[in-house]
């Protein structure tokens, strides 16, 4: 399992991320890859297989944290002139901006009985 994920993965920048919430079942990992040059946010199944990326623009966006429940992804992004914190659903929809100051924010984690 774990060398079929590095494999998919080898030679990128990443961040990986998982949940042991029972909430979380579906198993599912969130991370970023700089493989092309630009931090993007993708999910993929313990096993390497099913990796599906979820933001797409020319901001880095890296730092992805999954909620208890499984069904949300916060995130760093600078897209908007510096790091901010977004949420999205676990399909990429629903952007959010959670952020907004001239200082950056980083680092964003879910309470483990968060379930928005």
């Amino acid at each position: 399992m774990k060398v079929k994920l590095a494999q998919k993965i080898i030679g990128c920048s990443i961040l990986i991320f998982v949940t042991t919430s029972i909430a979380f079942s579906q198993g599912k990992i969130a991370f970023n890859s700089c493989a092309d040059g630009n931090c993007e946010i993708y999910l993929i199944n313990p096993d390497g297989s099913g990796d599906v990326r979820l933001t797409f623009n020319a901001a880095q966006d890296t730092h992805p944290s999954l909620s208890a429940n499984g069904t949300k992804i916060a995130f760093v992004s600078d897209r908007d002139g510096n790091s901010e914190i977004y949420k999205m659903n676990l399909d990429g929809s629903s952007l959010t901006r959670l952020t907004n100051n001239i200082h950056g924010d980083t680092q964003p984690a879910f309470n483990s009985r968060s379930i928005r």
